[in-house]
Formats: C-alpha cells, sequence, structure tokens
C-alpha cells in the first residue's frame, strides 16, 4: 500500500529591519510552491506574516506562525517549508520550543535555501537546526546593536528620522537612495505655521480643524483634519528643528517651520492648567463661568445682608420668551443676582481696554517671554516630585522628622517662588497682540472686536482674578445698562507698575 501524500504548509516572512535585501513574501512563496511540486506534497496551507520581526524586539505579533503552529500541534500539517531557519524564529527559547514540537508530531522541516528536508526527531538533523537557530539570535542581536547605534548617529547629529513629517519633504541622491536632507514642503509648511501661530493666539482647536476642513486643505494623512493632529502639530518639536531622543535633545539639520516665540506660545497655551479642554470652540458667552455671585446670603443660601458673599459662578441665560435678551445669573437655585448680558460684556470690554490703553501695560505684558514661562512651570513641577519624593521616603521610615522639615523648609520657599513666577508672567500671547506703545483706546477696541470669545476669556483670565457681580440696588428692577457700582474686580498684581486702572 502507498504512503499517502505528504500535506504540507508554507509559512513566509519578511521583515524591514532584517531582511531588506532579502527575497519578497512573494518570491517566498513562489520557490515553495515549486519545491511542492518537485517532493509530490499537497499544499494544505499558506501562512504569511510580512514585515514583521521574529527577534525579541519585536512589536507586532505574529498571528500566521501561531496559526502554523497551531495546525501542527493539531496533525494538520506532515512538513513546514521555511526559506531559512531565520524566518521560523530569532529567539532560541522560541525555536528549541519549536523544534521540540515538530519533533513530537512528526512534522518535517524543508529549508529552501538549503534545498533540503529536516527531519526534527533526526539527532543529526535536529542538531544542525538547533545551531541554525542560535546563528540567528546572534544575527538579531547583531542586528538590533547595529540599528540602535545608527539611531544614536543620526539623533546626535540631526539626522530626520523615520516617516516623512507633515510640512517636509526629502531629498535622496538619484543613484545611492541615501538622504541628502529634508526641507519645507511648500504647499504643507505654510498650514504648519498657520496652525501654530492660530493657537498661540488662544484660537480654539475646534475652530481651526473645522476651518482646514472648510477649505478643503488635505489632512497629514489626507482625510479629514482631527483636534489631535492640529494639536500634535502645534507643539511638536521637530517643527523647531529639535529632534528627541531616549530623552535628550539634538538640533535637528533641517530648515524650522515655526519660530521659537510663536512655539512657545502654542505650547503654552495648550499646556495652561487652567484651559478648558473641553470643547472651547463652543464657548459663546465672554463671563459665564468667570464671573461670581456677589449677593450675601447665610448658611442655607439664602439672601442675608450680614451673611457671606454666595461666590458661585454665573451662567448664561440665552433670550427667549421670557427673556427678550440674553443675560448672567447666579447659578444656585434660585438665583441671587441676574444682569443683563450685553450690558456686562460692554462693561467689562471698556474695563478692559482703558486698563489696556495705559502707557505703563506694554511693559508689563511683552518682556517676559513665553520660554520663561514653561521653565517656572517645569521647575514648580520638579520640586513638587522632589518634595514628594521625600515624603513617601518618611512615610516609609527612611527620612526622620527633623529630615523631612529640613527639606520643606529648604523646598517649599522655592517651590512657592516657582508658582508665583509661572503665575504673574503667564500672560496670553494674545493678550501682548492687543496692545501697541502709543495705541489709543480706540485702537484697543477695535482690535478687542476682532478677538474670539475664547482669546478674550484668556485676556481676562490674564488681568483679574475674578469679577463679582453685586445684586442690583433696587431688586427687581431691570435695565440694559449695568452700573460699574455692580461689578467689583479684582485686578492681578504683576512685579512692575500698578496694574489697577
Amino acid at each position: 500500500m502507498e504512503n499517502p501524500r505528504k500535506r504540507g504548509g508554507i509559512y513566509s516572512r519578511r521583515s524591514v529591519l532584517d531582511d531588506r535585501h532579502g527575497r519578497s513574501v512573494s518570491e517566498q512563496q513562489e520557490a515553495g510552491r515549486a519545491d511542492f511540486d518537485t517532493y509530490g506534497w499537497d499544499l494544505a496551507e499558506t501562512y504569511e506574516d510580512d514585515g514583521k520581526s521574529a527577534s525579541r524586539f519585536a512589536t507586532k505579533t505574529r498571528d500566521d506562525w501561531l496559526r502554523a503552529l497551531a495546525d501542527i500541534d493539531a496533525c494538520r500539517l506532515d512538513v513546514l517549508w521555511l526559506w531559512e531557519p531565520s524566518r521560523g524564529d530569532r529567539k532560541l527559547t522560541e525555536w528549541a520550543g519549536f523544534l521540540d514540537l515538530c519533533r513530537d508530531r512528526g512534522v518535517l522541516l524543508h529549508i529552501g535555501s538549503h534545498g533540503r528536508t529536516y527531519e526534527p526527531a533526526n539527532a543529526r538533523d535536529r542538531r544542525t537546526l538547533a545551531e541554525d537557530g542560535v546563528d540567528s539570535e546572534y544575527e538579531s542581536e547583531k542586528t538590533s546593536k547595529r540599528v540602535r547605534r545608527a539611531l544614536a548617529a543620526n539623533a546626535v547629529n540631526g539626522v530626520p528620522h523615520g516617516n516623512v513629517p507633515y510640512g517636509y519633504r526629502r531629498t535622496y541622491h538619484p543613484k545611492s537612495g541615501i538622504l541628502i536632507g529634508q526641507e519645507a514642503d511648500p504647499d504643507q509648511a505654510p498650514i504648519v505655521a498657520e496652525i501654530a501661530a492660530r493657537v498661540a493666539n488662544s484660537e480654539p482647536i475646534i475652530t481651526i480643524t473645522k476651518d482646514l476642513n472648510t477649505r478643503g486643505v488635505p489632512s497629514p494623512a489626507g482625510r479629514q483634519w482631527t483636534r489631535a493632529v492640529v494639536r500634535r502639530i502645534a507643539t511638536h518639536d521637530r517643527y523647531v528643528a529639535r529632534r528627541t531622543y531616549q530623552g535628550q535633545v539634538f538640533a535637528g539639520q533641517w530648515p524650522a517651520l515655526i519660530d521659537e516665540a510663536t512655539f512657545a506660545a502654542a505650547r503654552r497655551v495648550l499646556s495652561d492648567p487652567s484651559r478648558k479642554t473641553t470643547r472651547p470652540g463652543r464657548q459663546k458667552w465672554l463671563l459665564s463661568y468667570f464671573a461670581t455671585c456677589g449677593q450675601t446670603v447665610n448658611e442655607d443660601g439664602k439672601v442675608d445682608p450680614h451673611g457671606t458673599i454666595c461666590g458661585a459662578a454665573l451662567c448664561a441665560i440665552p433670550a427667549h420668551s421670557h427673556h427678550s435678551t440674553p443675560g448672567y445669573r447666579c447659578s444656585t437655585t434660585g438665583g441671587h443676582v441676574q444682569v443683563n448680558q450685553p450690558g456686562m460684556d460692554d462693561l467689562i470690554e471698556d474695563l478692559v481696554c482703558h486698563r489696556l490703553a495705559k502707557p505703563d501695560i506694554y511693559e508689563l505684558v511683552a518682556a517676559p517671554d513665553d520660554s520663561v514661562i514653561l521653565t517656572a512651570r517645569e521647575e514648580a513641577t520638579a520640586l513638587k516630585e522632589q518634595l514628594n519624593g521625600y515624603y513617601d521616603a518618611a512615610a516609609r521610615k527612611e527620612l526622620s522628622p527633623a529630615g523631612l522639615i529640613a527639606m520643606e523648609q529648604r523646598l517649599l520657599p522655592q517651590l512657592a517662588d516657582a508658582e508665583h513666577r509661572a503665575m504673574t508672567i503667564a500672560v496670553p500671547r494674545a493678550l501682548r497682540d492687543m496692545i501697541t506703545p502709543g495705541m489709543s483706546i480706540a485702537d484697543v477696541h477695535a482690535r478687542w472686536k476682532d478677538r474670539t470669545i475664547p482669546a478674550k476669556r484668556d485676556i481676562l483670565r490674564a488681568l483679574f482674578i475674578d469679577i463679582i457681580v453685586l445684586p442690583h440696588p433696587n431688586r427687581g428692577q431691570k435695565g440694559p445698562d449695568v452700573p460699574p457700582a455692580r461689578v467689583r474686580p479684582t485686578w492681578r498684581t504683576y512685579r512692575t507698575a500698578d496694574p489697577h486702572p
């Protein structure tokens, strides 16, 4: 009785890193089919994992290799074809386990590049395959070391790495294919600069995103722009010609698309702790949840002239059948204070524009650089982490109470100073762009009108600690005008001249 024809499978794999000049997956499959015809085997299944590494440095799962192992374990195959042993596994322990599995299931291995079929149950064949596994792992380690060394050298030398980023294009030598350089893309580079400038001016990311999509500007992926993509472009170091590698920053050998001042301003806007990330583009009201209620109330929240200030935020009341004009109202139940929205906004606009027209304001808001702000915030964060480390050490009884007190006495004043600097010099770029030496109040008003609501709110946060709205002296009386006596603004105190109007 004749032996049944052997059922076999062809496994092909090509890793971009370790096999740049090796056979492609299709070429391996073609060679495997030719061997199957030569040996009279029946092809039961094909497996391929294109572009996936088999080394210990792999980050992607080789699904078809796992499927091939499962078919061998289930006795569905009699022979497995590989172009070379390294196509199977470059981890020695995994390769040894694979050989054990083939031996136990009686599966043969045919190595196409060897032109030979091996029987893992045969001691001599097994030794040959095991030695191939040692060689494969060794080559993998050498390749990894070579790649890491090249990456480190490229980083130090500022050579571009990875895919071509949006905003740039690369030039290569026509014969060798070696990278010559990275230059600004004439179509995309202006979009990068525009995004950074708009973010630096406190324009909401969602507004920028919608505008780019409305204009039909192609995104990096060729699809619709998203907020995440806009944010990443506005804050990525590559656009100021810097490259980060293993925590270190190196100067890139390509042109910057964003100037340092704009880049620092954009990062400051997006990293501001007071910035709301819940769809700022939908902000329609200047003072909603910024101004607060100044009505005095008792512990039960009832109006009491001898009580304490309510302090609840004012929310917006859109115009409807009961309110012909929109307004602001205390957000507590019942609403202690209510005020006309257009009149209140006009009053605050007048206060802001008069302040920004004063001669000392330019020196006040234009002197600090955004990089100083970021440095102060990073310093404060580092000091907090250092202090928390001492607290943890004290909790583990690795630091004595006296030692903890000494650390607090040294670090707390530094932390307070860093936080104070970060707060007092953190003036939005949008505010700086509002003023020019010698401007009239009319000029300031004109620039204020051009600002978006989120940008105006940035200006308010820079100028005011809070804005308290007092109840109308004649309760129940309404009107479009808001008398200045009803508003009690608390201005921020900066390092220079008195900012009070």
